[in-house]
């Protein structure tokens, strides 16, 4: 029988040896970039304390009599509830035997535990942003304990660099002032992406410098003893109208983004969670021929500690 045009593609081709699958964005709320992340949360545990000191009273000049101020030390329990997020693949008997004779089984089982773990890391990440209003839980966006202030700013009316510039410096020093007293600057701003691309293409008069990059060195070459060691501000497409209004955050048609001006530290706001695990076969096995397979990740909320470090800033969104 003669060759076919077939088998003279199939003995010359090249079979390339890895999968080419999406490219993925990376995922900072669950990475732990945005909200600082402690992988330590104790297997089982379905409930988190965190003990809130209250400490009150201050001293006095005093007079002839010895009528000494008394300060008191309070305390409170703040519970945040764990929650599991899972998701699994399984197998057929049929297509592992086919699998294993075309030698693509091990390579399809490891695609398929990147796909498990991707999705739970998705999961997680809208979890940890925004919360889930099925379980009433909220997120790092839309916390109650955090103070909103809506602003007249509009980034699509005569915006020059030095109003916007003068709009972020003052979400900055609001902060520090008004809500919390002189004691620390905020040490992240994140705004929305569309923001940040005004922020980066504007130039100060005279000069080369962003916007976004006028700012940090404002901030940074201030009054050392107050100003915070480093000003971070960066983008998340999370903190755009669209996404908020999508997520439920805001009503529909809000058209507001959301700018959070915050502290980035565990004691203010933080989150919780186990490592990526596997769930055991004997809690799964086979069914009908069929072999299921899971991985799961416990993790709190995004728990906002201190919600007087944080404020979010609601301004007409940028087109």
């Amino acid at each position: 029988m003669p060759v076919t045009t077939r088998h003279i593609y199939n003995a010359l081709t090249q079979v390339m040896p890895d999968f080419v699958g999406p490219i993925y964005r990376e995922l900072r709320f669950e990475t732990g970039e945005i909200v600082p992340t402690s992988l330590d949360l104790q297997p089982g545990a379905e409930l988190v304390m965190q003990e809130l000191l209250d400490e009150m009273g201050q001293a006095l000049i005093l007079a002839d009599a010895m009528d000494i101020p008394m300060v008191e030390l309070g305390m409170t329990e703040k519970y945040y509830k764990t929650y599991m997020v899972a998701a699994g693949y399984y197998f057929t008997w049929k297509s592992t035997r086919g699998l294993n004779y075309a030698g693509k089984l091990q390579a399809v089982a490891s695609r398929k535990l990147a796909l498990v773990s991707r999705a739970i890391a998705e999961r997680i990440h809208r979890f940890a942003a925004v919360g889930d209003v099925r379980i009433n839980e909220r997120g790092f966006l839309n916390s109650d304990r955090v103070p909103v202030r809506a602003s007249s700013f509009d980034p699509n009316t005569g915006l020059t660099a030095n109003i916007l510039r003068s709009f972020l410096i003052d979400a900055i020093w609001n902060g520090y002032t008004n809500r919390t007293g002189y004691t620390r600057f905020p040490s992240h701003i994140l705004i929305s992406p569309k923001l940040y691309r005004l922020g980066t293409d504007l130039l100060m008069p005279d000069s080369a410098v962003s916007v976004i990059d006028s700012v940090r060195q404002s901030i940074m070459s201030g009054d050392t003893t107050v100003a915070a060691p480093s000003l971070t501000i960066s983008q998340a497409p999370e903190c755009s109208a669209q996404y908020l209004e999508a997520t439920g955050v805001q009503p529909p048609a809000t058209g507001k983004d959301r700018i959070v001006v915050y502290s980035r530290d565990p004691l203010v706001v933080t989150r919780q969670a186990e490592p990526m695990g596997q769930i055991p076969a004997e809690w799964l096995g086979a069914v009908a021929g069929k072999q299921q397979y899971a991985n799961y990740c416990c993790t709190t909320p995004t728990m906002w500690l201190q919600g007087e470090y944080g404020e979010y800033i609601d301004h007409t969104a940028a087109a």
